[in-house]
């Protein structure tokens, strides 16, 4: 799992402090402002960077993706700090542009169709185990597996569908430079907070 924590650096929040302190809310507004436009912007790179890995849509490594903004009253009860983190259940197998993509019968009994996934960008293989595609009376199509003790299968119930990853699996795995994504948000968030500090400051002074 990766955890990215935002906050405002302790010498840049002393500073604004000091240039916002003739501005009700100001030091408030400046420190949601930046925090929550740092979290959109690196939701944006941690998407980015599964995606040029893993054959997921956006909004599917979106969904495994919590983001906890900073809050209003800051000061008292709220959070100057927010943070996102990958989480999320593994996505079944099917979403990941099976072959063939529905339902077919068996070539034989023992020679059952085979099923292949491209899980990885540009990478298709072979999903092992006599895996088999059926939809279900609810409309839910997916990849199973029948169940087995040891290595007999039970009959044709129970079966169970195959999953594929976890986002935070990818992270694990450390297909992406995790340290690198904090180092990236801090930046952000230098740049960030200085750039509503400033315009707060700006439009004060316009209003004089």
């Amino acid at each position: 799992m990766i955890h990215v924590s935002v906050k405002v650096d302790d010498e840049d929040f002393s500073k604004a402090m000091a240039d916002l302190r003739h501005i009700e809310g100001g030091i408030e507004t400046a420190t949601i402002r930046a925090i929550n436009r740092t979290l959109e912007q690196v939701q944006t790179i941690m998407i980015r960077e599964a995606r040029a890995k893993y054959n997921m849509t956006r909004d599917q490594v979106k969904s495994q993706i919590r983001v906890t903004k900073s809050r209003k009253n800051i000061f008292s009860g709220g959070t100057s700090e927010g943070s996102i983190k990958s989480t999320g259940k593994p996505i079944p197998l099917y979403k990941f542009d099976p072959v063939p993509s529905f339902p077919m019968p068996q070539v034989t009994r023992w020679m059952p169709r085979d099923i292949y996934v491209t899980v990885l960008k540009n990478t298709r293989k072979k999903v092992g185990g006599q895996a088999f595609i059926a939809k279900m009376p609810s409309g839910h199509t997916g990849i199973f597996w029948r169940e087995k003790i040891g290595d007999k299968k039970v009959g044709r119930l129970p079966i169970r569908e195959l999953l594929g990853p976890r986002l935070e699996n990818f992270y694990a795995k450390e297909l992406v430079d995790t340290g690198r994504i904090q180092i990236e948000a801090d930046e952000r968030m230098k740049k960030n907070f200085e750039h509503n500090v400033d315009y707060l400051f700006r439009k004060k002074n316009e209003m004089v």
